[in-house]
Parts: structure tokens; C-alpha cells; sequence
């Protein structure tokens, strides 16, 4: 999947304030795109499916601190798949924190540094 640097960016820049999440990641591109809210969040999880591969960020729960899933990148995307899909049967769209939060790397810290705009 294309990801558009400055989405990739945004997100990396919202996750240095907080862990992130679906619904972040899919307000950060509905910013930028015109989308129905039905196809937002199977597109954000497949943006968020690029970014685990590309080691950008990892997914985990949340409960005293973060913690990351213990699984391998392709188990964890296929989680996060059908976690979603899953979800998306019970209810047209996610809430905060929905099926995982997501951390940001330190790959992605010295890939995306903050700009002076920052």
C-alpha cells in the first residue's frame, strides 16, 4: 500500500503525544480525504496494517502502561484484520480504542523527526 509521507508523518507525530488507534489514524486521513464513514475504518486498519509491516508502529493494549501484542508482524496484522472486521459486524464504526492501541517506534522516531513546523 502507498502511504502519503505526510499522512505518515502525522501519524508519527500523534503518537509522540499519545498512543494512537484506529480511530486516530482515521481521523488523520479523513483530514486530508473525502471518504464515507463505512470505508474509514477498513482503510485505516489497512494504513495501519503498512505501518506494523514497515516497523512504524506496534500494536498492544493499554492497561498500566503499553504493551505490545507477543506476536510476529504478519500475526499481528492478521489480528488486527480480523479483530476489526469482527467489530465492524457488531457496530458501523470503532470506538477509541477499539481492538488494539498502537505504539510508535524508535525506527519511526529517526525516520519522521519533528520539522521546525512541529
Amino acid at each position: 500500500m502507498e502511504l502519503d509521507d505526510a499522512l505518515v508523518r502525522d501519524i508519527v507525530e500523534e503518537g509522540e503525544e499519545d498512543y494512537l488507534d484506529i480511530s486516530t489514524i482515521a481521523y488523520l486521513y479523513k483530514l486530508e480525504h473525502d471518504i464515507s464513514r463505512e470505508q474509514l475504518d477498513p482503510l485505516a486498519t489497512e494504513i495501519a496494517a503498512e505501518l506494523i509491516r514497515r516497523g512504524l508502529i506496534i500494536p498492544g493494549t493499554l492497561d498500566n502502561g503499553f504493551h505490545p501484542w507477543n506476536l510476529t508482524t504478519e500475526e499481528s496484522v492478521a489480528t488486527l484484520s480480523r479483530d476489526v472486521q469482527l467489530a465492524l459486524r457488531e457496530s458501523p464504526m470503532l470506538s477509541p480504542g477499539q481492538v488494539c492501541w498502537f505504539d510508535i517506534t524508535e525506527k519511526a522516531r529517526r525516520e519522521y523527526p519533528p520539522t521546525d513546523a512541529d
